[in-house]
């Protein structure tokens, strides 16, 4: 049996081991244990936000900065691809050299959204608001991050904490 010390019913003194209080009929053993998990519950709950809002911004911080890079370099890296004879032989057949520029920008700029959006997840993970929205910009950042493997694992991974996180969000 748990211990109480007093009822939370009436608040008056019980004695430790009490199943009922004596002055108003209250069931005690029940009430202590529910308590003591929620407030568990709460902290792990807060612990995995944290922890999910650092896994997003680990991967986001990169997936922006490589995709600035990417996008703005653009055109350097195409010529950079066709000056060299055993990259023209792998990409000339496939891409054309703005084709190829095109496609660099478009990588840039999904990295950048990408990124974008894992902050603004990871600030809402750290607020506790908005669970639904939370979950669908952290699987949208790590699907649209799975341009790199290291940022899709720990998309997921984040996604799963978040997920077991609900019950510590307001909304």
């Amino acid at each position: 049996m748990d211990e109480v010390n007093f009822c939370p019913a009436c608040g008056k003194n019980v004695p430790p081991g009490t199943q009922y209080c004596p002055a108003c009929g209250s069931c005690l053993s029940d009430q202590v244990p529910e308590r003591r998990e929620t407030e568990a519950e709460k902290r792990m709950g807060a612990d995995r936000t944290k922890i999910a809002a650092i896994l997003i911004l680990i991967y986001s911080m990169p997936l922006i900065l490589f995709g600035i890079y990417f996008y703005v370099a653009a055109g350097d890296l195409t010529n950079e691809i066709f000056s060299n004879p055993r990259f023209v032989e792998l990409v000339a057949p496939y891409y054309t050299p703005g084709a190829l520029e095109s496609f660099i920008q478009l990588m840039g700029l999904a990295s950048i959204i990408a990124g974008s959006i894992g902050v603004v997840t990871a600030i809402l993970a750290l607020m506790r608001k908005f669970w639904v929205l939370t979950i669908i910009l952290c699987i949208m950042s790590a699907l649209i991050g799975a341009l790199t493997l290291f940022g899709l694992i720990l998309g997921l991974i984040a996604f799963w904490m978040l997920y077991k996180a609900r019950p510590v969000f307001e909304s």
